[in-house]
């Protein structure tokens, strides 16, 4: 029977606690060793140590033993993962005593050792092409990994032009902001860690709003994210850019 989890009150386990290697044999298979270190969460003893690798929408999770007693050092080999695309990883500590197994502490979207895009601040929006039928793009929101922009594979310059072109990015950025700010305030999630405190983090610096408050007074979501798409169209100037670059053409 598949373990449910209960996401309640977890802690948050640091990218520095955790330092996963990955390597590639003569074969092409790939694999990764762990080194986690969570001495400082006051974790139980019993409860167990898992770690998942994505690639995608695929992936393989590894049981590490318990906290107290990790099995650290080995090597685990990802033969199921989808080629061609980044590896990533999540550590969830669980605490599986009862029927729900409630996650205590985790850490997630965390990149293996001496991946250049690992030093400095991870994207809070990172942009993925693949097939998306006849739409062109559209947002997904992991509970645990936060947005990712989805963007049509079958026109391949589209994830550049999103990032580059004033236009596209006028006329889908606001609305991703909106999304994404609408459903942090109406789930109500701790603005404390992970994504959504890295979101919160931005609309602050990026708007000078605070998520949380902007919460607390009751203000509807809708409204929350109609805002600080609002204002970032504006403090990014989006329309001017827009009729400069169709002037220029």
């Amino acid at each position: 029977m598949k373990r449910r989890l209960n996401h309640t009150g977890r802690k948050r386990i640091e990218q520095s606690c955790c330092t996963i290697t990955l390597s590639e044999g003569a074969d092409g298979v790939q694999s990764f060793s762990a080194a986690i270190n969570l001495d400082e969460l006051s974790l139980p003893g019993s409860a167990r140590v898992y770690v998942e690798a994505y690639v995608k929408n695929s992936s393989m999770r590894f049981d590490l033993g318990t906290v107290s007693k990790m099995r650290l050092g080995g090597t685990y080999e990802l033969t199921d993962l989808d080629i061609g695309g980044a590896v990533l990883f999540r550590v969830r500590v669980v605490d599986e005593s009862q029927l729900v197994g409630k996650i205590l502490a985790s850490a997630n979207r965390l990149r293996p050792s001496g991946d250049q895009r690992s030093k400095g601040r991870r994207a809070i929006l990172p942009v993925r092409s693949t097939d998306l039928g006849s739409e062109l793009w559209k947002l997904e929101i992991d509970e645990d990994d936060g947005p990712t922009l989805c963007v049509s594979n079958k026109l391949p310059s589209l994830k550049e032009q999103v990032k580059s072109d004033p236009i596209y990015a006028a006329l889908i950025l606001p609305h991703v902001v909106r999304l994404v700010v609408t459903n942090i305030v109406e789930s109500g999630e701790s603005a404390e860690g992970d994504w959504v405190g890295d979101w919160s983090e931005w609309v602050q610096a990026e708007c000078g709003l605070d998520l949380a408050r902007m919460r607390d007074d009751e203000q509807s979501a809708e409204d929350a994210g109609d805002e600080v798409a609002s204002l970032f169209a504006s403090r990014h100037d989006l329309l001017a850019k827009v009729l400069t670059s169709v002037e220029d053409k």
